[in-house]
């Protein structure tokens, strides 16, 4: 197999797009003259919260440097709009005073990425710019990845019609229990990219083997325990994704050992596996196979509740089961 490897200056050839929001215009100015220094001439400078807020909207930036205390609109609230807007995907570095650094500290375990305290020192700025400027082009990089993910998302569901959208539910129920657990945003970023990518083994083996309405030989069966270990070294050389490599081998690892293709039990299985693995078990149950008719989703929770230290890490299946009420609205017809 060919390798596959986006080259990170290739990304660079697109000016990063940089939002400076700050009531201090001395401030403003600093942070533009120093960024203009370091080649970034697609500056956006915002006097307060309302003018931020406004750029925000119309316009998705790469990075923001976003002051906390500024009048009209709090700086938290902007940040909660960019979040809500665009995710994870734009940096955010706040700037506040040492009286504030409790609040970005706990910010950042909200999303933003860096914080820089004032009166600025210039190393700690630059620091801080040079650290987000590789953020910035990891996340563009990732992008470029997330269309060949898709591109072999497209090429696996059109072999199979039964995994049609499967991948898709999988990763929807899975950031719900994610989120259910107080996963960070980061870590859930990764395990939707992992959902929508767990199956993609399967476009290796024969149709007739997946579609087969009786029981599988111990042949076939052992070809079908493959998949997870063909996803895991089709994903591979695409060296941005390769924190969920992990997650995609291990999902159909069981809480009791008794998975494959390791045999890992408990806490030897990574907890984004344990969430992807239950999620999709669940999408599985309640959807249609050539072997068997789907389950009804309240006959599928009570059989995974059953389960529960058996096959499926306990505290995952509490969070399937708090967040079950939107789940089962998302079984497929």
């Amino acid at each position: 197999m060919p390798s596959v490897v986006l080259d990170l200056a290739e990304t660079e050839r697109d000016e990063l797009s940089i939002l400076v929001a700050d009531d201090d215009e001395a401030i403003r100015d600093l942070l533009s003259d120093t960024l203009r220094r370091r080649g970034f001439t697609d500056v956006t400078l915002a006097r307060d919260g309302l003018e931020a807020l406004d750029a925000i909207k119309r316009y998705k930036y790469d990075m923001v440097l976003l002051d906390l205390r500024m009048p009209g609109v709090h700086g938290v609230e902007v940040f909660d709009n960019i979040v809500s807007m665009y995710g994870d995907d734009v940096v955010i570095i706040v700037t506040t005073a040492y009286a504030s650094v409790e609040q970005a500290v706990d910010l950042m375990k909200r999303g933003v990425y860096d914080y820089i305290v004032k009166p600025f020192r210039l190393h700690d700025v630059t620091g801080a710019l040079e650290r987000a400027e590789q953020r910035c082009r990891h996340l563009r990089a990732l992008a470029g990845s997330m269309e060949l993910v898709f591109t072999m998302v497209c090429l696996m569901e059109n072999k199979d019609p039964y995994l049609r959208n499967h991948s898709a539910r999988v990763r929807d129920y899975a950031v719900r229990i994610a989120r259910s657990m107080g996963l960070d945003s980061r870590e859930i970023r990764l395990l939707e990219y992992a959902a929508l990518l767990h199956d993609v083994g399967k476009a290796a083996i024969d149709l007739r083997i997946l579609h087969k309405p009786g029981p599988l030989t111990p042949e076939e069966w052992a070809l079908v325990k493959r998949h997870p270990v063909i996803s895991r070294d089709v994903i591979s050389p695409v060296k941005h994704l390769s924190r969920i490599l992990p997650y995609v081998y291990l999902h159909h690892e069981r809480h009791d050992g008794s998975g494959y293709p390791e045999g890992l039990a408990g806490e030897e299985i990574p907890l984004c596996a344990r969430v992807l693995g239950l999620a999709d078990a669940y999408d599985a149950m309640t959807s249609e196979r050539p072997y068997r008719t789907a389950m009804a989703p309240e006959e599928a929770l009570r059989l995974i509740e059953a389960q529960s230290g058996v096959l499926w890490d306990p505290d995952v299946v509490a969070a399937m089961i708090a967040v079950a009420p939107k789940v089962a609205l998302m079984v497929p017809a």
